[in-house]
């Protein structure tokens, strides 16, 4: 199972996390996409143009702020969910959701809630891609990577769904038509003979693209409805992060054994049933019509070209471009999923249902993580805090050695044992990496447009993923890896963990960048101040 599937960016890509490697947070790098991108993995008060990182970006910069508070506060947050399992958890049921309507709220509630069931799938569709289709652990890797596509040009969601109203809204349309295209992909996925790895694919993008575009959809309106309000926004993020671990929960509590009990053909089917409630609630959703005279194709391509200039220019900096190049690598960097999930399956005889175990596991331990960056590490270094928690979880990703070569046996440690014993390690470790690849995010982002460029941010990670993911799966199939010869399983393993700490070289280039940075911002603010 891989290291790194279970808290990448955002949630973008979380969505494609496979079997039991959705339990593993990544051996150096935990990381995934319900930035959503998650993965998953946004920004305070959004111009029009900028309205497309206030989607994409909304959870991400949240908790990015709020993960940076030292009592004092700070003005942007980001993907307020994990921010919200240290503090946010204990805001005061008064500081309610006044302002945001009783069916609203529900409607908030359940397509966050579908946004982390829709893990339900997960270790159905390896099952699915190993027994019925029969590919090998490097096509299986490469498949479910196709699902992280549409989590890379997120931004491109939000600024269409700002500009261009379908059926006269700009909300409640796009959710309702992400969710029919969600629903119908998994509809067809569990009723459709597919008998070819391409149709597979091209269902899972849909599927992919109807979570990445609700990801967007309703993160803007959380960011609307919360913005005039820091209680009401703490308040709302809390809501938002519990609907979600609550979805994710349950999937992995319920996946493997569905699996067992029903086939993955079904599970696809139950899948479908998620994003068909949430188009449901999307009609609740409040929001007045645009008038079809509000709209200026004129001024939409002079918005679109000066957002594009903006985000170049910004981008081009030093204090944008190498935190990208580091967050681009961090993700980048590969992991042997289909491998590990062959292995423990045909290898170590592990069931469905025992794997499900394994995802609640690591879900639980995701969550410890958090609390413990929160209460404990959130006030220390940033790089500091990645740097040593990325070589613990390189040093704790080695014992996969133990497993592959069945040494943990000649220790005396069962095989179940080990595997769920190591699955929450890396999982606790690997969020508490995450948590400054957000907060690194949140700091470079300047004035204007900072909701897209951290949007871009995430989409860079995101695409980072897909790379880790493609590497992989080209290693597996070079070194010979199949579902009956593991030979060369612990080569690949120690190959891919070697190569986890490598974007830690760009540490120190990133400390310096953001240092000279905010050397600058200070220089003109005590400038202006003495004009």
């Amino acid at each position: 199972m891989t290291t790194r599937a279970g808290a990448r960016a955002g949630r973008g890509g979380g969505e494609a996390v496979t079997g039991a490697g959705g339990a593993r947070a990544g051996a150096g790098a935990g990381a995934r996409a319900r930035v959503g991108a998650g993965a998953g993995g946004p920004a305070g008060a959004a111009s029009a143009t900028a309205g497309s990182g206030e989607g994409q970006s909304a959870r991400g910069r949240r908790m990015g702020a709020a993960l940076q508070r030292t009592g004092k506060g700070e003005r942007r947050g980001g993907r307020g969910r994990s921010a919200s399992a240290g503090g946010g958890l204990q805001s005061r049921s008064e500081a309610r959701m006044e302002g945001v309507p009783r069916a609203e709220l529900l409607a908030i509630v359940v397509v966050y809630f579908v946004q982390g069931a829709l893990g339900l799938s997960r270790l159905a569709l390896s099952y699915f891609l190993k027994d019925d289709l029969g590919l090998t652990p490097g096509d299986l890797s490469f498949v479910t990577s196709t699902m992280m596509l549409p989590w890379m040009i997120k931004p491109v969601y939000g600024f269409v769904s700002d500009s261009f109203p379908l059926f006269g809204y700009r909300r409640r349309s796009y959710l309702a038509v992400s969710g029919l295209l969600g629903a119908a992909s998994w509809g067809a996925l569990g009723l459709l003979p597919l008998d070819s790895a391409g149709s597979v694919c091209a269902l899972l993008v849909f599927s992919s693209l109807g979570t990445a575009c609700a990801d967007v959809v309703i993160d803007s309106i959380v960011v609307e409805r919360s913005r005039n309000s820091t209680a009401l926004a703490g308040s709302l993020q809390s809501t938002c992060w519990i609907a979600a671990s609550s979805g994710g929960i349950t999937a992995a509590l319920l996946s493997g054994r569905l699996v067992e009990a029903v086939g993955p053909h079904n599970v696809f089917l139950l899948t479908a049933f998620f994003p068909m409630v949430a188009m449901g609630t999307s009609f609740l959703i409040e929001e007045r019509p645009v008038p079809s005279s509000n709209l200026d194709s004129t001024s939409l391509g002079s918005k679109l070209r000066q957002q594009g200039g903006e985000l170049w220019g910004a981008v081009r900096s030093p204090a944008i471009f190498w935190p990208a190049v580091f967050i681009f690598c961090w993700n980048a960097t590969p992991y042997p999923e289909g491998a590990m999930f062959f292995f423990q399956t045909e290898r170590l005889g592990l069931s469905a249902d025992f794997l499900g175990n394994v995802a609640l596991v690591a879900a639980v331990a995701k969550l410890c993580g958090v609390t413990l960056y929160n209460s404990v590490l959130k006030d220390k270094p940033l790089d500091k805090v990645f740097l040593w928690g990325s070589l613990l979880a390189t040093l704790l990703g080695l014992t996969q050695l133990l497993l592959v070569t069945g040494a943990n046996r000649t220790l005396g440690i069962d095989d179940h044992l080990f595997v769920l014993g190591d699955s929450a390690l890396l999982a606790a470790v690997g969020e508490v990496c995450w948590m400054p690849v957000l907060v690194y995010a949140a700091q470079v982002c300047p004035e204007n447009i900072e909701a897209t460029l951290f949007a871009a941010l995430m989409s860079i990670l995101n695409s980072g993923g897909f790379t880790g993911r493609f590497l992989g799966a080209k290693m597996t199939d070079v070194l010979g890896v199949t579902s009956e010869d593991f030979t060369n399983l612990p080569l690949l393993v120690l190959i891919c963990v070697a190569l986890t700490p490598l974007p830690l070289v760009f540490l120190p280039t990133v400390r310096k960048s953001l240092e000279g940075q905010a050397k600058r911002d200070d220089e003109g603010a005590d400038a202006a101040h003495e004009a």
